[in-house]
């Protein structure tokens, strides 16, 4: 049995087809197709027929072993709350939530969509996760498919994609000593929208989408060195985060920063670039602050053990994280997770690297895992 996952949020399209063998999962087949800018704009699809168009010939070429799909979607206008209700029972947690939906989701009950789940359970009170959506923005995903005649059995949000994925790899467990109480951040670095989740042992929490992405970051990067736009991608294919580590500049003077504190020998046209670099990845770490002072505000009781990152690798990233925010960063290489020895077979993957392609996959990864109910 195969599934096929399926990340239609960007201006990117990742598909990826996974198999189960025993407690691992193989990536059977996969694609990672790049769509002009403006066809899909913040997870809103502007333009069907080009979607339509460039997922037929997904199928066309690499040839996916089904016609069904499960499709994760990520938008910052989608709408994430957690509640709580006085109720325990199934049958009174629904008709709760169905009486309170236009109080709870500020979107017009005729053009709304929502879905949730329970994330914590005791005799007095149910916690409950609830995700709305207007319903003509997953309808556009589903018509662009169902025009090349694809199926999408579901349609569900990237962060929960992207928990299944690092829960699968890391395997969070409440811990023995109920005094304990321990926390996780996972940030999915995406195209152009990144994904922030905060996790306890009950789960998920605060998920966020946020445009503080690889086009924002490279536009920053693009305007503070005067770059075009593909120049400074190449650049970014090849900078190693760990030089702008050591890299110190006083933010209170006006003019061109300048190094105060002991560099690595260079010339001045790196020393711009690491400047830049730094200044764009900290943009990535004010964003990744907000959500854990926010969790923390709410939680103080728990312990942030450490952040996981994911998604488009820059190199050395998390180490850069790690050193500028003091708490343990792991960065996520599905490739070392997930096997994709099946598409060094195919001949448009053969002596290719992969591991960029598997970690484009990630949340394409996570709607397959939904199918084998995880």
């Amino acid at each position: 049995m195969s599934v096929i996952g399926m990340d239609i949020s960007s201006n990117r399209i990742a598909v990826a087809e996974i198999a189960k063998k025993r407690n691992s999962f193989a990536v059977l087949n996969a694609a990672v197709f790049e769509l002009p800018y403006q066809v899909i704009e913040m997870g809103e699809i502007k333009d069907s027929k080009v979607v339509s168009r460039a997922v037929k010939e997904i199928w066309k070429h690499y040839r996916f072993g089904g016609r069904k799909v499960l499709v994760g979607l990520s938008n910052p206008k989608v709408i994430i709350k957690e509640i709580q209700l006085p109720v325990t029972g199934e049958s009174d947690i629904k008709s709760s939530i169905e009486l309170q939906i236009n109080d709870l989701v500020p979107i017009e009950r005729n053009n709304l969509t929502y879905d949730y789940y329970v994330s914590e359970k005791n005799k007095e009170y149910s916690r409950i996760m609830i995700a709305g959506a207007a319903k003509n923005m997953i309808d556009s995903i589903i018509e662009s498919l169902r025009d090349v005649k694809i199926c999408a059995a579901a349609v569900d949000l990237n962060c929960f994609s992207l928990y299944r994925v690092i829960n699968h790899i890391c395997g969070f467990k409440k811990p023995k000593d109920q005094d304990e109480k321990t926390a996780y951040c996972m940030v999915n670095i995406g195209k152009d929208i990144s994904i922030i989740n905060m996790v306890t042992e009950d789960g998920l929490k605060f998920p966020r989408f946020s445009n503080i992405s690889t086009l924002a970051f490279v536009g920053s990067v693009s305007a503070k060195l005067e770059l075009d736009y593909s120049a400074t991608e190449q650049m970014l294919d090849s900078f190693d985060f760990s030089q702008a580590i050591d890299i110190k500049f006083d933010r209170t003077i006006e003019s061109e920063p300048k190094p105060i504190g002991p560099v690595k020998p260079a010339d001045s046209q790196q020393m711009d670039a690491s400047m830049a670099f730094k200044e764009a990845g900290n943009l990535i770490i004010e964003e990744i602050n907000r959500s854990i002072d926010y969790f923390i505000n709410r939680y103080p009781s728990y312990n942030l053990q450490k952040i996981f990152i994911s998604g488009d690798a820059f190199n050395n990233f998390g180490k850069f994280i790690e050193t500028e925010m003091d708490y343990k960063v792991e960065q996520i290489n599905i490739e070392d997770h997930f096997s994709l020895d099946r598409l060094k077979k195919k001949d448009f993957y053969k002596n290719k690297p992969l591991g960029l392609l598997g970690n484009q996959l990630t949340l394409a990864i996570g709607m397959g895992l939904r199918g084998f109910g995880i």
